[in-house]
């Protein structure tokens, strides 16, 4: 098969590449669609988990090619999930790829009307929605159990908030979001009830609390987390045992205000496996590996319900051939609000 692999220099390149061993639980899936995402550049720039040699890419949406006889995949079926890209110790391991294996946990079915390349752009965003919802305590379902509780979601438009804020709205929570003036009507329509310009610091931050008309705010995700976000998020918390934030990328304790619990979820720690990324070792949790597991399930039954759509997609030419041109992109800012996305069979 071919694959992305990356080349000495910090660049990517297409060579032939064995089909991936399967492990147990896995499946083997034909892609489709891929999708583009900031840490697929990152591994390949600064050196983030495998170096040369390792495949790229995180998400993937194709079809079954082989399962195994207890699994409740069959071949034919279509699905999305999130793998593991830039792994030293399995150089078949990622998603920009003829093929790829599959952790059956991780993988969810399509709605007959998906395409593949609106169901490329979700994986990431659901599994990050995930774990993040298990750090900040709240029930994977699509019940309204937390009806009218304010949450804060920093950095509205990203893949991943887009996800958390129709998530969060299915729950019931008064959704607070920050974004530009041009995405204002576009995030409505996902269920965000409060939209603030975050380009001001101090606007933003009596913005939101004048959303909260004195109430008290206990759970925050913010989905840029550099610059003036973690200053507006925690700055918009209520200190105190129960006050919870999500990152997405990491902050040291020490810079974190007391009174604040801030974690940062790790997409491939939800895979089950250790992981080893920007000089850190991540042993593996069962415990983030389960939680993945139920939450895919209540993803798979979202978007087949409609409760959660798949965010706006812009399509770049060339399949993987297309992948060094859509990093560079994507590098440069060119993927605001829409996910990039490219076919490659």
């Amino acid at each position: 098969m071919k694959a992305v692999k990356i080349q000495p220099g910090k660049t990517v390149g297409v060579e032939e590449a064995p089909l991936p061993t399967l492990r147990e639980s896995q499946i083997l899936v034909k892609i489709a669609a891929v999708a583009i995402n900031p840490t697929d550049w990152k591994h390949v720039e600064h050196g983030f988990g495998g170096g040369p040699g390792s495949t790229v890419g995180c998400d993937l949406a194709g079809t079954v090619e082989k399962a195994g006889p207890h699994s409740r995949f069959a071949p034919g079926d279509r699905v999305a999930s999130i793998v593991q890209g830039c792994v030293a110790s399995d150089p078949t391991s990622g998603a920009f790829a003829e093929y790829a294996a599959v952790d059956e946990h991780a993988a969810f079915k399509l709605p007959a009307d998906m395409s593949f390349e609106d169901a490329a752009s979700l994986p990431v965003a659901l599994v990050t929605t995930g774990l993040a919802f298990h750090d900040l305590g709240i029930p994977a379902t699509l019940e309204p159990v937390r009806r009218g509780e304010p949450i804060l979601v920093y950095g509205g438009a990203t893949s991943v908030s887009q996800a958390f804020i129709q998530f969060a709205k299915a729950l019931g929570f008064e959704v607070i979001t920050t974004a530009s003036e041009r995405n204002r009507e576009y995030l409505t329509k996902l269920g965000a009830d409060h939209i603030i310009d975050y380009h001001d610091t101090d606007k933003c931050i009596a913005g939101i609390k004048a959303a909260l008309n004195g109430r008290e705010l206990k759970l925050a995700h913010d989905g840029i987390s550099e610059g003036d976000s973690f200053r507006i998020v925690f700055s918009s918390v209520t200190p105190g045992p129960d006050t919870r934030v999500t990152l997405v990328l990491y902050l040291p304790a020490s810079d974190v205000p007391s009174g604040i619990t801030a974690t940062t979820p790790n997409g491939t720690l939800a895979l089950g496996r250790a992981v080893d990324y920007a000089g850190m070792h991540f042993p593996a949790s069962p415990e983030l590996a389960k939680a993945h597991a139920e939450f895919t399930l209540l993803g798979e039954k979202a978007i087949a319900n409609g409760v959660v759509k798949p965010q706006e997609i812009k399509k770049l030419p060339g399949g993987l051939d297309g992948i060094k041109d859509a990093l560079a992109l994507l590098k440069e800012g060119g993927g605001s609000r829409a996910k990039l996305v490219l076919t490659i069979s």
